[in-house]
């Protein structure tokens, strides 16, 4: 147990160093190898890189949680953005568990010939590998292609609820009144939203019970259900509840421009601002020529305005990174994770 919470405490310290330092940067889990710099050696041959053929058949996205949460809906909406630009079928298959493992297990038992991608959260791949829930190693865990956007996390409560919260200072006193009953509902063990949390109860000093859930769209059901207190889940899987009038947010991880008026964890003394990151991952050995081209084709269809605002609705602000730039953030972080963990003694040399 204290090793958990040595690595627990390990990585909320890393994504606060990360959300400083890397301005956006998504805190991709896994590495792999940089891109060939093919302009270099085009220019070098005089033979130009081979034209990418892709894509010739349908193409799966894999979505690590339930139907209708707020993964699954962006994942679909991209898809059918791609589908259109792309004239291929590209088709959302959702396998929930295990916190997104179950999904990125499948994603990894196919080749990277790009027509199994996943679309996910980088909070939960990372974290799951380093609580030892996984199969795979951090440098096996994918083909990092693309980041899409970035979504603060919501932490709300239904209106009108039996405990009388109505905003954060009602939660810290209830919570602090009655250490441990207060219950939040997780879309998954160590996802980012849970993270998030974890990030501003710890800063507050409030002992909170979690509980996780397949996604989103169950943390939903359970809070207006009233069999939780409370859910932290991305602001794109709270944001209509929240319209409706059915939830109040009582705080928000990280300032949105699709809430700018909305109670900031960070006005409190010790909480850091904390977003969720959207990426597209490809299987492992994914020729770099080929990861390039599809993040070109996501940047592409990123840059459509109406794509943006079916994101928007969903409280997904676009902040493309290409190929080389995800590459580069998933190395970093790495690194970063095995130099804190090493200084903090959970690992050896």
């Amino acid at each position: 147990m204290k090793k958990i919470s040595k690595i627990l405490t390990l990585v909320l310290a890393l994504c606060m160093v990360l959300a400083l330092a890397a301005c956006g940067s998504s805190a991709a889990p896994a590495a792999t190898t940089a891109p060939a710099a093919d302009g270099d050696a085009a220019a070098d041959t005089g033979v130009a890189a081979p034209a990418i053929d892709w894509p010739k058949k349908n193409v799966t996205i894999i979505v690590g949680y339930g139907a209708g949460g707020d993964t699954d809906l962006a994942a679909r909406v991209l898809a059918d953005a791609l589908s259109n630009k792309l004239g291929a079928n590209f088709v959302v298959n959702n396998l929930a568990g295990g916190s997104g493992v179950v999904g990125r297990t499948e994603l990894l038992a196919n080749d990277g010939d790009g027509y199994t991608l996943m679309f996910d959260q980088p909070g939960s791949p990372i974290t799951q590998v380093l609580m030892g829930n996984t199969t795979y190693e951090l440098d096996e865990a994918g083909t990092p292609i693309a980041v899409v956007g970035v979504s603060p996390c919501a932490l709300c409560v239904k209106k009108d609820n039996a405990l009388g919260i109505n905003n954060m200072d009602d939660l810290i006193a209830y919570a602090q009144a009655n250490p441990g009953k207060l219950t939040y509902a997780i879309p998954g063990q160590f996802t980012s939203a849970h993270l998030a949390a974890l990030n501003a109860f710890s800063a507050l000093g409030v002992e909170a019970t979690s509980v996780s859930t397949d996604g989103t769209a169950t943390c939903v059901t359970e809070v207006l259900g009233s069999h939780v207190d409370a859910m932290i889940v991305p602001l794109s899987g709270a944001q209509q509840y929240i319209a409706s009038g059915d939830m109040i947010l009582v705080g928000l991880s990280a300032p949105s421009d699709f809430a700018p008026d909305a109670p900031l964890l960070s006005a409190y003394e010790g909480v850091s601002d904390y977003n969720t990151w959207y990426s597209i991952w490809g299987g492992n050995g994914m020729d770099p020529a080929l990861a390039q081209y599809i993040s070109e084709q996501i940047g592409a269809a990123l840059e459509d305005e109406a794509l943006q605002s079916s994101l928007a609705d969903l409280g997904i602000e676009v902040q493309f990174q290409d190929y080389a730039a995800t590459v580069e953030t998933a190395n970093n972080y790495r690194t970063i994770i095995k130099d804190a963990l090493v200084a903090g003694g959970a690992l050896s040399e």
